[in-house]
């Protein structure tokens, strides 16, 4: 089952025997929450909708939050394996984005309308708000750290880390807006961007 059966209403009668459990519950969530709105959606009501079990619910997720975050760690660990895996010479900040963009298949134009309704989900609760910032968070962690094991120092490290999560996060935004352009473009293109203000910035301290 894809994303876009959720908006076509195809998890409504889910057979308890079908199996994709897990991804059946992630859509079922995202469907509840966003028709019925985060805080007035229970445990129980994803697991019926999806039919199964909220004792299956708590075997996949611990609470009502992870369920839309369930490739949080798979997404953090990616960009940390490819960015121990660039080459050698690539400077900080390219070695950066080259390991974020290996996760341009997430960004597919076929899951393009179930990143959207996640997106807008995310931001009707400052509670799925803290935990969106905690994933960030972790990202930019694993990141600084990955740069200091290719021998940058620390502060410069924390600081590529910061810029390149700036460039990831402008660059899903700008995604939503454009799906036809790789996820890749966009976010050098953000990197780019991002360069540009803060040279400018810099220009204009320098002048006063």
């Amino acid at each position: 089952m894809s994303h876009r059966d959720v908006a076509a209403g195809k998890i409504e009668r889910m057979p308890r025997w079908e199996p994709n459990a897990k991804e059946r519950l992630e859509l079922a969530a995202l469907d509840l929450y966003a028709t019925r709105g985060y805080d007035h959606t229970t445990i129980g009501d994803v697991a019926a909708h999806a039919g199964v079990t909220s004792r299956t619910y708590f075997r996949y997720f611990p609470d009502k939050r992870e369920v839309l975050f369930g490739g949080a760690d798979g997404l953090r660990d990616r960009i940390a394996c490819s960015l121990r895996d660039a080459p050698a010479d690539m400077p900080p900040l390219t070695a950066t984005l080259h390991a974020m963009s290996t996760c341009e298949d997430l960004y597919h134009s076929r899951e393009h309308e179930h990143l959207r309704q996640r997106d807008a989900v995310i931001g009707t609760s400052g509670e799925l708000q803290e935990r969106e910032a905690r994933k960030l968070a972790s990202i930019a962690a694993v990141v600084a750290d990955g740069l200091v094991e290719r021998g940058s120092d620390p502060d410069d490290a924390r600081l590529v880390a910061d810029l390149a999560l700036v460039a990831f996060k402008q660059a899903a935004r700008l995604w939503m807006d454009d799906p036809a352009t790789p996820y890749a473009v966009l976010l050098h293109r953000a990197a780019a961007q991002a360069r540009g203000v803060l040279t400018a910035q810099t220009r204009g301290v320098a002048t006063r």
